[in-house]
């Protein structure tokens, strides 16, 4: 059994079973990652975060980013 933690909580998928798709793995991006991926700088992605264009979870000193949340973003979608 693989559990697979995003942030919504874990999630539980068998190997043999129905295997989880690549669309359910989200990964979950530290903020240096996110920017990036993004191509922008990190006052600039600090700032989408406390404007609320990006949707983040503070984690220790740094941010965590599901990488649904910067294609949402990209996609141009609001939260």
């Amino acid at each position: 059994m693989i559990v697979i933690w995003s942030l919504t909580g874990p999630r539980k998928s068998s190997i043999s079973g129905n295997p989880v798709s690549m669309m359910e793995r989200d990964q979950v991006l530290t903020t240096d990652q996110a920017i990036e991926y993004l191509k922008i700088s990190k006052p600039t992605f600090l700032k989408y975060i406390h404007v609320g264009k990006i949707r983040a979870v503070k984690a220790g000193k740094g941010w965590r980013i599901l990488q649904s949340e910067l294609h949402r973003f990209l996609a141009g979608k609001s939260t």
